[in-house]
């Protein structure tokens, strides 16, 4: 555990531990040492089967992974505490995340620095902490390198590309999955919207939901049907999608 603190432009005393892991398997004593991002997921160890983790192998370097502010066990407040309470969660944003950063590549090249070797750093991240990391080289000096994957540095509001591009993706197998696609998910909306009780319960119980169906709340259920078909096309599933529907 490292302890960060919980606002980095205010007066609050308050510190919390940020999670993080380090793998010393190709480490030599004289390489550099590669930091990789974690964003919006519960984080863990860094993977050696990756291109870092090739690059590592070859460069004796050390690896590292750091879990990002309230994500997995990196929680500022306890239930006791308010939990995810609106006020609580202003302290949840890329401004608070590049600061624990910092401190953190601070902390991780004293503990791993000799007098005869000063590792040179990388910080590794993908998609939003790619961002997070090119928004760090924006900002602080203490890196040598930064390499930031797919990284979404411009904010789009209303971004429907995203879903245009999954159902061009899906045009791949065949018009059919997609027009599937939408069939399925205008269906469940009017089951969700207009269905009587026992069908709303049949549905659910297709979904292995346990919760009674109007304990459920509408747009959660239907942000996760529609990232069923999204998450499957976007990280390689499409062709067992498809063939699947």
């Amino acid at each position: 555990m490292f302890k960060t603190r919980l606002n980095w432009f205010g007066h609050s005393d308050k510190e919390f531990d940020l999670r993080y892991w380090v793998d010393t398997q190709f480490w030599n004593g004289k390489g550099p040492i590669f930091v990789y991002i974690c964003g919006e997921w519960t984080c863990g160890p860094p993977s050696a089967n990756t291109a870092y983790g090739l690059f590592a192998k070859e460069l004796g370097a050390l690896l590292v992974s750091l879990e990002h502010r309230y994500y997995g066990a990196s929680q500022p407040f306890s239930d006791e505490e308010g939990g995810w309470t609106f006020s609580n969660l202003q302290y949840l944003n890329t401004t608070q995340a590049v600061k624990d950063i910092e401190s953190f590549i601070h902390y991780i090249k004293h503990a791993y620095s000799s007098d005869s070797h000063q590792p040179k750093v990388m910080i590794i991240g993908g998609s939003y902490p790619g961002a997070v990391v090119a928004f760090y080289q924006a900002v602080a000096t203490q890196v040598d390198a930064v390499w930031s994957s797919s990284g979404v540095v411009h904010a789009i509001e209303d971004f429907s590309n995203f879903d245009k591009d999954i159902l061009e993706a899906t045009h791949k197998s065949s018009e059919t999955c997609s027009k599937v696609i939408s069939r399925l998910t205008r269906r469940i909306d009017i089951v969700m919207t207009l269905g009587e009780q026992s069908e709303k319960e049949a549905m659910f119980k297709a979904f292995r939901i346990n919760k009674p169906w109007n304990e459920v709340n509408y747009f959660d259920f239907m942000f996760y049907i529609a990232d069923i078909f999204a998450v499957g096309v976007q990280y390689g599933g499409r062709t067992e999608l498809c063939n699947m529907l």
